[in-house]
């Protein structure tokens, strides 16, 4: 099959085997056309988005085409095929994931006093749900948002890791920072401030976590869509407490 016409000349198409980010050369696949150290004399490289590559230079062949690289193998961060998922022996990620969001839901359940005649004296909207289901919405979030810091690591390449692990600390702080600024400062302006900042929080953290895996940034869609109700029922209690 030929291309398109380029400039009133009609080009060959590519063949079968050439590297799929193109024909340009020192270009890799996976991350849309991300720039990679290629070289002839290191044909196995580890590329910006983690994948071990081994590509082979491919010479100019046929009108129009110009030296790019065949891409041999293609296997992804940590050891597993191309198209799999992250291997199951990064477990210790999984363990420290878990340990930082239990530290994050104890500190931010230290702050919470929902007996407090404060909070018992706030105007609550109709459709503010019964206490016994926050408790029973957030273990299984939080759960999920273990698992999935725990698949994004295993699945990230090792020069982005403290950039994923940060964006989830900061999270997590947030998500704990809020019982202090609602409970504890007893001010639901604040607590609705610091919905907000977690809701943009949440947001670039999938973001940053769909980079490396899809499977790990689909597990906190529920939670975001959780705080993002929280949101909207911290709005109402502004609101409707004003005088507080």
């Amino acid at each position: 099959m030929q291309q398109e016409e380029k400039d009133g000349r009609r080009m060959p198409a590519p063949d079968a085997g050439a590297h799929p980010a193109g024909p340009r050369p020192g270009y890799c696949s996976g991350v849309a056309a991300a720039p990679c150290p290629v070289a002839s004399r290191q044909p196995e490289i580890v590329c910006p988005d983690g994948f071990v590559r081994t590509c082979v230079r491919r010479e100019r062949v046929g009108y129009g085409k110009t030296p790019g690289m065949r891409l041999i193998s293609e296997t992804r961060p940590g050891g597993a095929a191309s198209g799999g998922a992250p291997p199951a022996a990064g477990w210790r990620s999984y363990a420290v994931c878990a340990l930082a969001v239990v530290a994050a839901a104890g500190e931010g359940s230290v702050a919470v006093d929902a007996d407090s005649s404060w909070y018992r004296g706030l105007s609550k909207p109709a459709w503010q749900p019964p206490g016994w289901a926050f408790g029973a919405v957030w273990t299984p979030l939080y759960a999920g948002i273990a698992w999935s810091g725990g698949r994004a690591w295993n699945a990230a390449p090792p020069g982005r890791r403290g950039a994923l692990a940060g964006s989830l600390a900061a999270n997590l702080a947030l998500n704990a920072g809020w019982n202090w600024l609602f409970f504890q400062a007893r001010s639901p302006a604040a607590g609705l401030a610091g919905t907000l900042v977690l809701d943009a929080s949440n947001a670039e953290l999938i973001r940053r976590t769909a980079r490396f895996d899809g499977k790990a940034a689909a597990a906190l869609v529920p939670y975001a869509v959780w705080c993002g109700f929280a949101t909207a029922l911290n709005a109402s209690l502004a609101r409707r407490n004003r005088a507080r």
